[in-house]
């Protein structure tokens, strides 16, 4: 199992959510759960970010509109929450920039 840690970005997201879409932080709630447990597979449709190829960065579905986006620091066996707000692609600028 691995442990999860927090980014002030991913706090602020779901700060955004719970005002916004509250029904959305269930089904974050779910992702977390599994990617607890296996962050490369399960549920939300994990994938890879390519584009990142020396880390490894992957992207859950959270919904159309949203992703949630996470690191896997293997060797530790610790999973960054990264961000939850958004498309991955509109968070690369700070998600180049993070840890």
């Amino acid at each position: 199992m691995y442990q999860l840690k927090v980014t002030d970005k991913f706090n602020a997201d779901l700060d955004k959510i719970e005002k916004t879409n509250k029904k959305l932080l269930r089904k974050i709630d779910n992702l977390l759960i599994d990617t607890k447990q296996n962050p490369r597979t399960g549920i939300g449709k994990p994938e890879r970010l390519k584009y990142y190829s020396t880390r490894e960065i992957y992207s859950r579905r959270i919904d159309r509109e949203h992703r949630l986006v996470y690191e896997i620091l293997e060797d530790k066996t610790i999973v960054i929450l990264l961000t939850a707000f958004g498309h991955y692609s509109s968070n690369s600028k700070y998600i180049a920039k993070i840890v």
